[in-house]
């Protein structure tokens, strides 16, 4: 077999043609700046804001419930009663939404239900409000009474203790005050110690509350009250009964003669 025949009989070979490499498209410096630069949408940034509000509002709410319930816990313990029972924190309503429900019979009944309870909840709110605000003012004007007391102590009590240039005086202070034994005595020493007293307001519920219960106990009743007048008996003086030995100090001359017998018996002479 000749060199054309078996030119004839193999097939040709073909190369295959190697794709070129696909190239990755570079981000420009510019392309990469303006990613950058997008503006963020306002609209979640105002929801994430107000979102975050709602949580603290909550917060707020919470921590001054439960302030509350420590507070009147305490108070009744100091009273001998029973702790006060703290109530199952409420969980959060949601409206009913009608694609979570099969059909327009039970969304309408969950949503009497939502209704019916939003509005409850909102009753019971007011109606605890009216509450403190009563609670308040009762635990205020009995405070104001217990301060009445001063003015008997203390000439310059009301100049004092109501001067309105006072920064001491803060809420929280009025309120612990209401639970002091001596409220007046407690008063008066902060009004003199201004420094005191201001660095007692700006410590915390807690601890200003032990400050105050510190000076209750130091300074509270320690006032001396004037001595009442000893009331001075009208009765004429008891008779003084006349004894032996007053019946003998006379003067032998001067007695007569059963007394200066009985003075000579008394003195062992023998009588006449």
């Amino acid at each position: 077999m000749t060199d054309e025949q078996n030119a004839l009989e193999s097939p040709p070979i073909v190369e295959e043609e190697q794709s070129p490499p696909e190239e990755t498209p570079e981000e420009t410096p510019e392309e990469t700046h303006k990613m950058g630069d997008e503006a963020p949408d306002p609209e979640q940034i105002r929801a994430e804001i107000e979102e975050l509000e709602v949580r603290k509002e909550k917060a707020a709410a919470d921590a001054k419930y439960w302030r509350e319930q420590k507070r009147k816990e305490r108070a009744a313990y100091f009273k001998g009663e029973d702790p006060v029972k703290l109530e199952p924190e409420q969980p959060d309503l949601k409206r009913p939404d009608l694609d979570d429900y099969d059909s327009e019979m039970d969304y309408i009944e969950a949503l009497t239900d939502y209704k019916v309870e939003s509005k409850r909840r909102e009753w019971d709110a007011q109606a605890k409000q009216r509450e403190e605000s009563t609670t308040m003012q009762q635990r205020q004007a009995d405070l104001q009474e217990r301060l009445q007391a001063g003015h008997n102590k203390y000439d310059d009590f009301a100049d004092v203790v109501y001067d309105p240039t006072a920064m001491h005086i803060t809420p929280m202070i009025v309120d612990i005050l209401a639970d002091c034994e001596h409220p007046d005595d407690v008063a008066y020493y902060l009004a003199k110690n201004r420094i005191e007293g201001v660095s007692i307001s700006r410590m915390t519920p807690t601890r200003a509350a032990i400050e105050i219960a510190r000076l209750d106990l130091k300074y509270g009743g320690a006032t001396k009250r004037a001595p009442k007048n000893k009331t001075v008996s009208k009765a004429p003086e008891p008779i003084k009964p006349i004894t032996t030995a007053d019946k003998f100090n006379k003067n032998p001359e001067d007695m007569t003669l059963k007394e200066y017998d009985e003075w000579r018996r008394a003195q062992g002479g023998r009588p006449f």
